[in-house]
């Protein structure tokens, strides 16, 4: 059951990073066309070379794409906002069912965001509405596919939180506040060396206590030494 467990743990773990490679590619190429577009807007009317109607609003739904992709870059670096205003105040025991719990509602809101928003895009698509056509390629761009990062990226934020309270509640991951952030691949070296029994957990509140360092041996005793104990 251990060993099924930790495959299924490792298999998430390589999903969810090659969600985070995707993720970044896209906010590279994001940022990239923003500041290339935004500066040819500004260098196209000072010298009245004529702007495209269509990149304002492009540029605009870029910033949202920008926001919600980092905010899901932010929930598996364990980086998001946190206000810690109760849980510092509780006993150690009761912080990691707390954060726990939290972690549960952050990702049942998550949730019923991303159902939300897939509704939206849903309608949006049956209306099959244009959004803004590229005049020089003649392609339009339907408002679906420019929304439709809201539910994949609350869906993502919602498997993410779910997996961190997962973590916590189990013991293979500290809250936030005793990790100072803990990003989302240390809470997986984490989680594999709390399988593999080298770090073993503090009972109560499950920080890793490191193994004591095995003891030197004494140094052989040259001729004429005195024994041990001090005996002459």
């Amino acid at each position: 059951m251990r060993a099924a467990l930790a495959r299924t743990a490792a298999g998430l773990r390589r999903v969810d990073a090659g969600v985070a490679a995707i993720e970044s590619g896209l906010l590279a190429l994001l940022l990239g066309g923003l500041v290339l577009g935004g500066s040819w807007q500004v260098v196209a009317r000072n010298f009245h070379f004529g702007t495209a109607v269509w990149v304002e609003t492009l540029l605009r739904y870029q910033v949202m794409w920008i926001g919600l992709i980092g905010a899901s870059l932010a929930t598996r670096y364990r980086k998001h906002v946190t206000i810690e205003a109760i849980g510092i105040y509780l006993p150690r025991r009761a912080q990691r069912p707390m954060h726990a719990l939290l972690g549960l509602f952050a990702a049942g809101l998550a949730g019923l965001l991303a159902w939300a928003s897939g509704l939206m895009v849903v309608e949006e698509a049956r209306g099959g509405r244009a959004l803004f056509t590229i005049a020089a390629l003649g392609l339009p761009i339907r408002s679906w596919v420019a929304q439709s990062v809201l539910p994949a990226a609350f869906a993502v934020v919602a498997a993410r939180f779910l997996a961190q309270a997962l973590a916590v509640a189990l013991g293979v991951s500290a809250p936030v506040h005793e990790t100072g952030g803990l990003a989302g691949e240390g809470a997986a070296g984490l989680g594999a060396l709390v399988e593999s029994g080298d770090v073993p957990l503090e009972p109560g509140c499950g920080a890793p206590v490191p193994a004591a360092a095995p003891a030197a041996p004494a140094a052989p005793a040259g001729p004429g030494a005195p024994p041990p104990g001090g005996g002459a």
